[in-house]
């Protein structure tokens, strides 16, 4: 069996070289405590509202802009109380607007160096731990969390995040991705393999291809065409073949595909529905400010919505047609009564047409 004391300078495989790893020392660092990120915290904000506008007056900083003393609760208040009083006194309307415009790219700056940090340790781990599962299964009959919790090992991480960070490091060319950050990648992962018209072997760049991502893209529009491309993908993956255009619109306006989305879209789809049929459901979200087609008013009893239902109903009775013999008992009288009705539904829904 494999020994894991100083692994992070061992693995090799597939996924990673042998031989030291780019990040990774011979000790790692030690897990900071809530006061410690809080503290680290309290003085970048401080630094931050120093800055912003010319500086807060008598907070020592060194050339660099870093504050010198500690930051406390008190001084961070005292901080922020000052630059509140600068910007509302001393600056006009054109500054306020330029000072938006450059802390606003910081933003976006600072969240896509989070995003891409987070990804590629997210990804570092990923594949450790697709070493040791694979090393472990060579090694032994038991699981690999198994053997870990026999020989004492305590993987410090939860099961659905370890399944997470394998899922990432598992697409194929994800290191060239990895500013999509945890979140995005986690969620898009598992269905790339479901969309056979992507380039398999760098399906992100095929999929961001859809929207013609560039390199040299800011990264707010990046952000919002990835996102895009998720919701692209997720209506993909479930044989939803609207069009990319309204998806756009779709995820522009803010909306997200959701599971009650993607079962009303199935049923559009099921009843022999076209794809302009689909992209007018999501157009009439956007419309109508994030209401679903069948949503009841506040003041109307709240029905299911039947597409959905008559979906769900369809599956149940397919899975049982399926079945070699049926074993579980059921009553023919409430079939009876459920075609009954079913027909009477649709007497009276073709008699308004």
């Amino acid at each position: 069996m494999a020994d894991y004391n100083g692994a992070v300078n061992k693995v090799g495989g597939s996924a990673l070289p042998g031989g030291p790893m780019e990040g990774f020392t011979s000790k790692p660092p030690q897990k900071e405590t809530l006061d410690e990120i809080v503290k680290s915290m309290r003085k970048e904000n401080v630094e931050a509202f120093t800055g912003a506008t010319g500086g807060v007056g008598g907070i020592p900083t060194d050339e660099h802009g870093h504050v010198t003393v500690e930051v406390t609760v008190d001084l961070e208040g005292k901080a922020l109380k000052e630059l509140k009083k600068k910007l509302k006194e001393a600056t006009s309307p054109d500054d306020l607007l330029d000072l938006l415009d450059q802390e606003t790219k910081r933003c976006e700056v600072a969240i896509g160096k989070a995003n891409a940090l987070a990804g590629k340790h997210a990804y570092i781990v990923g594949t450790i731990l697709i070493n040791m599962e694979s090393q472990v299964r060579n090694d032994s009959t038991q699981s690999w969390e198994g053997y870990c919790e026999a020989k004492g090992i305590n993987l410090k991480i939860k099961a659905r995040i370890r399944q997470l960070y394998m899922s990432i490091a598992r697409i194929p060319g994800v290191t060239s991705y990895l500013y999509w950050g945890v979140d995005k990648l986690g969620k898009v992962g598992p269905i790339l393999s479901k969309i056979d018209w992507l380039d398999q072997t760098d399906p992100l760049g095929s999929l961001m291809s859809i929207y013609d991502i560039s390199a040299d893209s800011v990264y707010e529009e990046v952000l919002e065409k990835i996102n895009a491309s998720i919701s692209y993908a997720r209506l993909q993956a479930n044989g939803l073949n609207g069009s990319k255009e309204t998806n756009l619109k779709y995820t522009e306006a803010g909306h997200k595909i959701e599971g009650r989305d993607i079962k009303a879209l199935k049923a559009i789809k099921a009843s022999n529905g076209t794809n302009e049929q689909l992209d007018a459901y999501l157009l009439s979200i956007i419309k109508n400010d994030g209401k679903r087609p069948g949503d009841e008013s506040e003041n109307s009893p709240k029905l299911p919505n039947i597409h959905e239902q008559a979906q769900i109903l369809l599956d149940t009775v397919n899975k049982f047609m399926e079945l070699p013999t049926i074993e579980t008992p059921i009553e023919l009288s409430r079939i009876d009564a459920l075609i009954k009705g079913l027909e009477a539904l649709k007497l009276k829904v073709s008699s308004k047409d």
